[in-house]
């Protein structure tokens, strides 16, 4: 249900993929947009662990937005050379790795 009502506002070169992160390899929706007129990138993880019935789960979602500004200044051209979307990507990878949601289940 949730997968289906994403998709109905997703723009058409945007993707939606499912992938397994963390400690206990959770289900995770991922989520990649990409605007190249605003210069922005976004990818979205919602991760979920659910109960041992398999009743209620808990959500964890991590939003990583790279923006590009075309009217960079000089000084800080720099740093936008260093640090890419690919970058990002890469340093977000430690924490999707390390991801641990807590249970502690009310029954």
């Amino acid at each position: 249900m949730y997968i289906r009502n994403s998709k109905k506002w997703l723009e058409p070169n945007d993707t939606l993929t499912i992938e397994h992160y963390g400690k206990e390899n959770y289900p995770c929706i991922v989520i990649k947009t990409s605007k190249p007129k605003q210069g922005k990138k976004e990818k979205i993880y919602a991760c979920y662990k659910f109960n041992p019935k398999r009743t209620i789960a808990k959500s964890m979602t991590i939003h990583l937005t790279y923006t590009k500004s075309p009217t960079l200044p000089k000084e800080l051209e720099p740093l936008a050379k260093e640090y890419t979307y690919e970058d990002l990507l890469k340093r977000s990878q430690r924490v999707l790795d390390s991801l641990y949601i807590k249970d502690g289940w009310d029954e």
